[in-house]
């Protein structure tokens, strides 16, 4: 059983993989953010890790991001969605 006063959590609105040439630093940054929290639950059992990404969640962050992103293929991308 977990320890109560030990619980660690993520919570990435944005749960998407990011082709082109601004996606190599998300997706690295994600990758390891992913298998640092997998790794984690399975060392320390004691600790309760909590990893959760319900999907893009509309924000004027987001907004603002996908608008005035100098990459084309990724503007093309979240106008498709």
């Amino acid at each position: 059983m977990y320890d109560e006063n030990k619980i660690l959590m993520m919570i990435m609105v944005f749960k998407q993989n990011i082709s082109g040439c601004t996606g190599c630093i998300h997706s690295t940054g994600k990758a390891a953010r992913d298998m640092m929290f997998l790794t984690m639950a399975v060392e320390q059992p004691h600790i309760l890790v909590l990893n959760y990404a319900p999907g893009p969640i509309d924000t004027a962050m987001q907004v603002e991001a996908r608008t005035k992103t100098g990459d084309l293929e990724l503007k093309a991308m979240f106008q498709s969605k």
